[in-house]
């Protein structure tokens, strides 16, 4: 465990890993300088920077980079920094650096009241950003990728760097061809900031910006007549550029281009056009009920199954292309996380947890001296005649704003659909608990028989019989 600063100038072929590490209270928590940036000449590199905590820093990883090959950053916490992830470099001047150098930031969590930035690669190279959380309270820039020095905005740079060499602000960043995707920015969740994520392409290349999550952009508090920005890119003609949720941007009154909520904008020949797809909110940086504080999407979510059907772009769709999947089979999720869909069966016999949306197709028992715990904002849906059958532990808490749904898997559901749950003799009075769970279109919602389970502040409607037991004392309350 590190707590002190560190810095690397390399100028040879060099591999270092820094992983398991953590930075706090430092100016830059890690400095990596690669060669000299007026030199071209940069070494060949395979930086990697996995797993480590940056907390209190003013930047928490600041890359000047001249070199080659893959620098990746990925699961990392970045806690209350001012500028998260900060990158900038000269390697797009030429052609065969510019061609080798991938940056892969991917899984990282970036959280921070008041950051500038969450997340900056600024020049021409190779840049990945993917399933990202960054959630940077009232103020600030979520993503920032591209040359926005060339455009007099060189403000965006951290006044502990200095000021940025003359290659950075006028160099022009032409690249070798027209049809470069450079620029791949997908499914990262941003809440927060002034702006979403901002995108400056350099002339002749692609940018992707898809699936992404953007919500709550608020205006710059130092200027009343802002307008957050969700998504603000540059010089889109070539680009890629849909499927993103962006919603709950704040605009100022009279901003007569937005209305009273701004959502995404793209910027060409000084005018301003709608994009991607989004789902608009009234909600001002609140999360939205459907979406969880840790950024997992729950059942009612509409982010689920809404994602690019064909993320990778070879014109396959996602029902014969299993890469454009999430893990559990179904088209893809917009957002850092997935929303998980399995169907279950039989019998429980080790500790297990259920989120996301989970089908009975088969009767479920949780065995003797096992628990089944079920995640707030999870959906349980029974096949007809199905049921749980607890002979050990049910934990099923939801919270006020985020439910547990035991309901029918009919499409025309009606009551009677499905069995119940049943707690059974030998379950754990003491530790089973229904807690802020609808239960609907069951038999019984809630069998007990010689079981006294806890049910707080459950909505238990349209079934045969609510709540029904044998020689049972079961805690009801608020229900």
């Amino acid at each position: 465990m590190r707590t002190q600063p560190l810095s690397i100038e390399d100028e040879t072929y060099t591999y270092p890993k820094i992983t398991h590490c953590e930075f706090k209270n430092n100016l830059v928590g890690v400095k990596y300088k690669d060669q000299d940036h007026t030199s071209g000449v940069g070494g060949d590199l395979y930086l990697y920077v996995d797993s480590c905590r940056f907390e209190n820093n003013t930047i928490g990883l600041a890359i000047d980079n001249t070199g080659r090959i893959v620098k990746r950053i990925r699961w990392n916490q970045f806690v209350d920094n001012e500028y998260g992830i900060y990158i900038e470099g000269y390697a797009n001047s030429y052609v065969s650096f510019y061609n080798d150098t991938h940056f892969d930031i991917c899984n990282n969590t970036i959280l921070s009241d008041q950051a500038e930035i969450g997340i900056a690669a600024i020049g021409a190279f190779y840049v990945n950003v993917e399933k990202n959380v960054i959630d940077i309270g009232n103020t600030g820039t979520g993503i920032l990728i591209g040359k926005p020095y060339s455009y007099g905005l060189d403000h965006f740079r951290p006044s502990i760097l200095g000021s940025a060499p003359e290659s950075y602000l006028y160099e022009e960043y032409d690249l070798p061809g027209t049809t470069e995707l450079i620029y791949r920015i997908h499914q990262n969740t941003v809440v927060g900031g002034f702006r979403g994520i901002q995108c400056h392409n350099p002339s002749g290349s692609k940018s992707s910006i898809r699936d992404n999550i953007v919500i709550n952009q608020k205006k710059d508090p130092e200027n009343a007549m802002s307008t957050g920005a969700g998504i603000l890119s540059f010089f889109l003609s070539n680009n890629l550029v849909g499927y993103n949720l962006v919603s709950g941007q704040e605009s100022y009154e009279e901003d007569i281009n937005t209305g009273e909520n701004m959502t995404a904008f793209y910027y060409n020949e000084e005018m301003f056009y709608p994009l991607g797809q989004y789902f608009p909110s009234t909600d001002i940086y609140n999360l939205p009920a459907n979406l969880t504080i840790n950024y997992t999407p729950t059942y009612n979510s509409p982010v689920i199954d809404k994602g690019d059907p064909d993320f990778d772009r070879d014109g396959i769709s996602w029902v014969s292309d299993a890469n454009d999947r999430d893990p559990d089979a179904t088209r893809l999720d917009i957002g850092a996380f997935y929303y998980p869909q399995i169907s279950v069966s039989g019998t429980i016999s080790s500790d297990t947890t259920w989120y996301g949306k989970v089908t009975v197709t088969g009767d479920v028992t949780v065995a003797s001296g096992v628990k089944l715990t079920i995640d707030p904002g999870t959906k349980v849906a029974f096949n007809s005649g199905k049921k749980l059958i607890v002979n050990g532990t049910l934990d099923a808490q939801g919270t006020s704003a985020n439910h547990i749904v035991f309901t029918s898997s009919s499409s025309t559901p009606s009551a009677g659909d499905w069995y119940g749950i049943r707690f059974e003799d030998s379950s754990n009075d003491v530790n089973c608990i229904l807690k802020y769970c609808d239960i609907h279109y069951a038999q019984y919602g809630v069998y007990c028989d010689r079981a006294n389970p806890r049910l707080i502040s459950n909505t238990i409607s349209n079934n045969e019989q609510g709540i029904s037991g044998y020689i049972a004392s079961p805690t009801i309350t608020d229900n």
